[in-house]
Formats: C-alpha cells, structure tokens, sequence
C-alpha cells in the first residue's frame, strides 16, 4: 500500500482502479488494527488478497503500471473521519485513473476477474428439429380461386427442419432491459457505488463471464458480435482510430489492455460492435451543450438511474453520488442541497416514487437521511414528472439550506429544510378503496383521493405507503409549485403539517406526495385559471 498524494503515486502519473462488488463473505480490508503494517513495505501477502484482488494485481502488472486503488484497501473502513475524507475524493480517483478494471462478472470479491469463456456452457449449441409450413399463394380468376376455397392461399404440406441455438451473452443492460425493468446479467451495473464508478472513469474494461467490454466517452463496444467488423463498414471515431484483430499490432490504448486481458477471454475475436452505454452522455463537454431546460433533464435522469441501484447501507444515499455530484456541478455552477440544485429546486421538486412492479411498495426509511422533498428521502427508484419544454414556476424559493456531518458538501447530511412562498389551499384526504379489498394491492398512484380533486382529470403520486405507517392526516395543505409547458398542466405538492414546532416557534410541514392535473382549452391564463379552480391563500410555508 502507497502513501502519499493520489498525484504522485507513479512516475508517469498512471495507476489502475478496481470497480467491483464486495459481496457477502469476508475478505481483507483495511482497518485501523491493521493500517500500519499494511502500509509498510510487504506489509500486505499476495495470498490473503481474495481472488479478484490478486488478478487485479496480475492485469496492472501486465500494462506495465505498478499502483492500483482497491477501495477496501485505501480506505480505512472502520475510521468515520478517513471514510468521509476519502469517499469525498472519489471523482478524482477515478476520473485521474488511467483505467479503470471492473469484476462484472463477480459477485463478491472472492470469485475473480478472469473467466473462462470458451470452457462455459455458453459455446454448447442445442439443436430442434420443428414442423415449417410454407404458405403457397392461388392464383385468382376474377371472384374465384383456383385453390376452390374461400382464402386466396394454401398451406403445403410441412418439411422438417432444425434450429439451432445457444445462450446468450451476458450484456450490459439494453435500453429495453431498463424499461421492462429486467435483472441485467452484470452484477455490477446494479449497485449504486459502482454507478459513480462507472460513470466517472474516462475509460472502463467490463470483464464478464463471457467477454470483455469496453467503454469510453466515445464510444461502448464488445467482443461477442463480428457485424462491424468489416474494416469497410466502421463508424465513428474509435472504429476509425482502430481496427486491427490483432490488439498487439496496435498502439491504442484500448487495444494494447485488450492484448493483455487473460487468454481465455481472447478466445472470443476481437470485434467492434456497438452497445448501449451512458458514457457519451456523462461529460462535462456534453453537457456544456445542453440548454437550462436540457441540463436539468439530464440530471434527472442520472437521480432516476442511481434510485434504481441498491446500496447495503441506506445512509451511503449521498456519498454513492458524491463524485458526480461535483462533476455536474462544474457545470451547472449552483449549490448542491440534497440531490436537488438551488438554481432549479422546484423543477427538481418534481419527482414522485417510482417502485418496479414486482418489489414492494416504499416505506417511510426508519433512520433519517434527507428532507422530505429531497428524492433521497425515498426508500426505493424515483421518476420526474415529463415537463417536456420546462415549467412555469408559481411559487419562489424564500430559503433552503441543509446541514452536513462532514465537511463534503456532496455527503451525508444532519438535517434540512426549504421555505416556499406562494399559493396553497387545505383539502380531506381518504384512501381509496383497495384493489379487491386488499391493501397490500395498493400502488403509488392509487391509494389517495383529495376531495379538491374530485371534479379534476389527476395522477396522484404517494411518496410512501403511508396506509401502512398509519400517519395520513384528515387534511392535507396542496401547494402549487408550477405548470408544465406547453400542456397547462399544474403540479401540486401534498403537505402534512408536523404537529412540533421549528426553533422560531413556526408550523413546518412534510412531504407525502406530489399531483399532476390536466388542464383542460381555457382562454385564461394558467395561473388566473388554476386560482379559480382550487380558491388559495398565498402563503409562506416551511418543509423539513
């Protein structure tokens, strides 16, 4: 283990990090009983290392770098102070990492980096014989078919063929996988510290049970597919900066790890087919190209992305998050107050919980760990409300500030609140009747009915199951934050009011959902038109 600045640790200014995940069983990690004797010269045995740490090791070795960062090794786990200190750096590891080699394969630090693609079932090939029936058509003379039927074909009679097939690759997750919200078949890509990774490392080297994968901020491609592998047919900067089958006759970078990748995995050629990644689209130069309206949006899709990823410990919401965090502020030049950003913190306001069918409805998180108006304050995946051209805001932010544990603006926090002037007005609030009598059926768009509401066309998002916390009020206070361009529609958050009282003596309120409703053709403004339906008070209110 080297001490010293992450700067200086190689005489080239090179070194390798390893993405991977911990996994259940135990392994070595550094801890204050340990920390000295792993930082003297040997101090730390080759044959303690799990497995995965080892071919690290022998990778790093084989591009001729000599320093590699193993987060359970460079941190000092059971040491809050070093902990804190060092997740709030974890942007500059790995966007200053040469490359970063990613265990995806791995489910736990113990089963390695290395497969052996070619002796895998996935080469086995199963072969069906099925019935093939060949349509033939008639030929029709005027009304009448030939075939003396009512259809204008006939059905041959069937031939015997085969079909061949075998397992697929494992990938990374598709486009399509993320809207059926399918198990991608990468351990890593579910976890939310290794989203960060990732996404802030200028070049990742995926090695799956079955290939290797490459991604950059050109370009994502893999080993498994031989239709862009024609020299003719290649696109875009990398296919054009690099062609060779033979990685060892190459001075890319890309090429010269894949060269050194381990000889099973290379049993696959080496080809150029592009598949999904989010990489292009994570950059500061990206992002510099995007309107106000642009850049919020694809913030918000990060937050939806990162809410679907799972984290062992709940409190790790922030500090997961905190290196993009710093990256997008670069960019967006604003403060950072609980996942959400001053200069847009009512379209920020505009998520509601997004929960996959098949797992539970979210529950009110048992320990704090953010606001009630920040998205972390939610136990499971969050989306944002389309707003398609931006929002026309109702309201103004009098004031929003959060209190930190450490010293990292993008870490844990202690507390937090927001203070909102605008309209409001108080409404009963009742459960609706539970699909077949069961509330366990009860999803989060329709478990509430607002009496203000019942004349209206609405999507009434809870944040949790608050029929199972007990803890809906008869009367909720709706405040109106804005209207969606260009469709008029205006969203709505749903208060309760906290019976304590802040240090001014002041009612606060929370957060326990969020309204989208329809506006119908008025010749009204929106605003003129929305206070007339829902009769308000203007007022400035406090949410904790």
């Amino acid at each position: 283990m080297a001490s010293g600045s992450h700067d200086d640790i190689d005489s080239n200014g090179l070194f390798v990090a390893l993405s991977h995940c911990w996994g259940r069983g135990p392994f070595l990690k550094t801890l204050s009983t340990n920390i000295a004797r792993h930082q003297c010269y040997g101090g730390i045995a080759l044959d303690t290392l799990p497995l995965t740490f080892r071919e690290a090791i022998d990778f790093t070795r084989r591009l001729g770098l000599r320093h590699l960062w193993i987060d359970s090794l460079c941190i000092v786990q059971d040491d809050p102070q070093d902990w804190q200190l060092e997740s709030s750096r974890m942007a500059a590891i790995y966007q200053g990492a040469y490359v970063v080699i990613s265990a995806s394969g791995a489910k736990g630090a113990c089963e390695g980096l290395y497969s052996d693609a070619a002796a895998s079932l996935l080469f086995e090939t199963h072969v069906e014989e099925v019935k093939i029936f060949e349509q033939k058509a008639c030929q029709q003379d005027g009304e009448e078919n030939v075939c003396g039927g009512s259809t204008a074909s006939a059905v041959a009679p069937p031939v015997i063929g085969e079909v061949a097939f075998r397992r697929a690759y494992a990938h990374m997750p598709s486009l399509m996988q993320r809207q059926l919200q399918t198990a991608p078949d990468l351990p890593t890509v579910t976890r939310g510290w290794i989203y960060q990774e990732r996404l802030l490392a200028s070049r990742v080297l995926h090695f799956g049970p079955h290939e290797l994968h490459w991604e950059c901020t050109v370009d994502s491609v893999c080993q498994c597919r031989d239709d862009f592998a024609d020299e003719d047919d290649n696109t875009g900067p990398i296919f054009q900066a690099c062609n060779h089958t033979d990685p060892e006759d190459c001075d890319n970078a890309r090429c010269q790890i894949f060269a050194n990748a381990d000889e099973s995995q290379r049993d696959i050629p080496l080809t150029t087919s592009p598949t999904v990644s989010t990489k292009p689209e994570f950059s500061v130069a990206f992002w510099k190209t995007l309107d106000s309206h642009q850049l919020t949006a694809s913030w918000h899709r990060l937050v939806e992305n990162y809410t679907a990823l799972d984290l062992t410990f709940p409190k790790d919401i922030f500090p997961a998050m905190s290196g993009i965090a710093k990256t997008f502020q670069s960019v967006q030049r604003s403060a950072y107050l609980a996942g959400l950003w001053r200069s847009t913190l009512v379209p920020d306001l505009l998520w509601h919980a997004n929960p996959p069918t098949s797992a539970p409805f979210p529950q009110r998180l048992s320990t704090w760990r953010a606001p009630s108006w920040s998205w972390a304050s939610n136990g499971g995946p969050v989306a944002y409300i389309n707003t398609h051209s931006g929002v026309n805001v109702f309201c103004s932010v009098e004031d929003a500030e959060v209190q930190l544990v450490g010293s990292d603006a993008t870490g844990e926090l202690k507390s937090g609140y927001m203070v909102l002037r605008g309209h409001a007005f108080t409404t009963p609030i009742s459960f609706r009747a539970a699909p077949d009598g069961d509330d366990g059926k009860y999803t989060t768009w329709n478990m509430l009915q607002l009496d203000a509401l019942q004349k209206q066309v609405a999507n009434i998002w809870v944040d949790y199951n608050c029929c199972r916390a007990a803890d809906l009020p008869p009367e909720v206070t709706c405040f109106l934050l804005g209207e969606c361009s260009p469709s008029g529609a205006v969203i709505i958050l749903i208060l309760k009011q906290e019976t304590a009282l802040d240090g001014a003596g002041d009612r606060v309120y929370e957060r326990i959902g969020i309204i989208q409703v329809s506006k119908p053709p008025s010749r009204q403004t929106s605003l003129d038109y929305w206070l007339q339906v829902f009769p308000s008070q203007d007022i400035e209110i406090k949410i904790i």
